[in-house]
């Protein structure tokens, strides 16, 4: 099943690195090879710490409703939470270090990206999709999406869901 995933996100990256690459003046990729290869770095923590501990957690929790038991290792739900939670606090730690690193005679001084300072790259929208799907189908994990737990993640989310919203 997570080779499938797998695959499925190996497709969807590289349709999203092509689209990214067919409109330049959008950035999503970054706009140095520096920035290209942090957006990558961000992407596959993305994939790795969020996107895959979510399918895990519905698949159990749908495994859980069906009678049927497959012979594969139950991973704990608990467990893939921690790792959530872990996950998101380290995207909080970043927002909150990349905006302290930023000139305070930037005009972006209060914009919070995920890298750069200049809008969004594929990585926030990466991370926002992957959020905005937590968060609406009610995830125990999303109420760690607060503004008093993770003040930056719950601003920048705040602020890029708009952005989002009309395309899923």
């Amino acid at each position: 099943m997570l080779r499938m995933i797998a695959t499925i996100n190996d497709d969807a990256s590289i349709t999203a690195r092509h689209s990214s690459n067919k409109n330049d003046q959008l950035y999503l990729l970054g706009k140095s090879i520096v920035e290209d290869a942090i957006i990558d770095g961000w992407l596959s923590f993305i994939w790795i710490s969020i996107e895959l501990p979510l399918q895990a957690l519905l698949s159990s929790s749908s495994s859980s409703s069906s009678s049927k038991r497959t012979s594969s290792p139950v991973i704990e739900k608990q467990e893939i939470e921690n790792k959530l939670e872990f996950a998101l606090k380290t995207i909080e730690r970043h927002l909150l270090k990349n905006n302290n690193t930023k000139s305070h005679n930037n005009d972006h001084e209060n914009d919070l990206y995920m890298v750069g300072i200049d809008g969004y790259t594929l990585a926030d929208y990466s991370l926002a999709i992957s959020l905005y799907y937590m968060v609406t189908n009610d995830i125990a994990i999303s109420s760690i999406m607060t503004s008093e737990k993770n003040p930056r993640l719950y601003l920048w989310y705040q602020t890029i869901r708009p952005t989002i919203i009309d395309y899923i």
